[in-house]
């Protein structure tokens, strides 16, 4: 898969914004930008259903 991305894309984890309108300490879990746009993606953990 990593010979897929090039260049013109760049990812990024555990963002830590400068400001929020509520949480005290904020983060981004990734940032994925390519040539069409900006993704901000958040996970959340729990416990898995099987």
């Amino acid at each position: 898969m990593r010979a897929a991305i090039d260049d013109r894309y760049a990812a990024f984890h555990s963002l830590k914004p400068t400001r929020h309108p509520r949480k005290r300490f904020p983060e981004i879990d990734f940032v994925v930008c390519d040539p069409e746009g900006l993704y901000a993606i958040e996970f959340k953990g729990g416990a898995s259903r099987g």
